[in-house]
């Protein structure tokens, strides 16, 4: 019994270093509107009924794309981009300013509560691959795309 407990230990240790790990794709926060929020909910929600089964109780957040946002939405965008741990990405698609670059406004939707955590999102200019988890910000979870 205890050589289980110390293995479950090890294996959550393990799990929370790895998550920590992970780089924070998000650069800055954006508020949405309430209709931008409420579909990716919606969203989000129809994703966790039908692929829910497949991973357990072991992610109870969804990362979804809430919005598109265009660069020039963002204030200080080059300062923040700089600043980011990712966003290689914006650089490399002959992307800049003026470009009419857009960034992905992802939220974090907790599959428990059935609602987004906050009432802004996280904007992203790299995406981490669809089933991942990503960082963003203070919150690991597993990036779903636009969801169902």
């Amino acid at each position: 019994m205890t050589k289980i407990f110390l293995l479950c230990a090890a294996l959550a240790a393990l799990s929370t270093e790895v998550r920590a790990e992970l780089p924070d794709y998000s650069f800055d926060r954006f508020p949405l509107s309430a209709n931008e929020i409420q579909n990716a909910a919606v969203r989000a929600a129809k994703f966790w009924r039908l692929h829910g089964p497949k991973f357990g109780s072991s992610e109870t957040l969804l990362a979804v794309e809430a919005a598109r946002v265009r660069e020039n939405e963002v204030r200080d965008l080059q300062g923040k981009l700089l600043s980011a741990h990712v966003g290689g990405g914006y650089y490399s698609q002959d992307c800049g300013a003026g470009s009419g670059a857009y960034f992905s406004c992802v939220m974090i939707f907790d599959t428990r509560s059935g609602q987004m955590l906050t009432h802004e999102g996280y904007l992203v200019a790299d995406l981490p691959g669809r089933g991942k988890l990503a960082r963003l910000g203070p919150y690991t979870a597993l990036y779903i795309g636009a969801g169902a």
